[in-house]
């Protein structure tokens, strides 16, 4: 969530910047910065983003016993109603943001 808030404050902030601005070609380069920056902020977050919301769905077995256990924490049992709120919020935000 935190990276759609952060894009959201560097459009709100490129709008009222732009807004100041008479000159076209000077509102047409801060909007090319802008989308530079938020690129470039995109491609750095991408890969952890993505990552994290996938181990959501890495579960196994240990032993003997048949309940599967979440990777990442195996502590979490995969069946249970905690970890099943937890895809939903993890579908829903691969789609928003994969």
């Amino acid at each position: 969530i935190t990276p759609i808030v952060l894009s959201l404050l560097l459009l709100i902030a490129t709008l009222f910047q732009r807004r100041k601005l008479v000159d076209p070609h000077a509102a047409n380069q801060l909007i090319s910065s802008r989308f530079s920056l938020f690129y470039f902020f995109t491609y750095l977050i991408f890969a952890s983003t993505s990552t994290m919301a996938f181990t959501t769905f890495q579960c196994t077995t240990y032993g003997d016993d048949k309940t599967e256990y979440l990777i990442a924490d195996r502590s979490i049992n995969c069946n249970s109603d905690f970890h099943n709120n937890f895809k939903l919020l993890s579908i829903f935000m691969i789609l928003v943001y994969p």
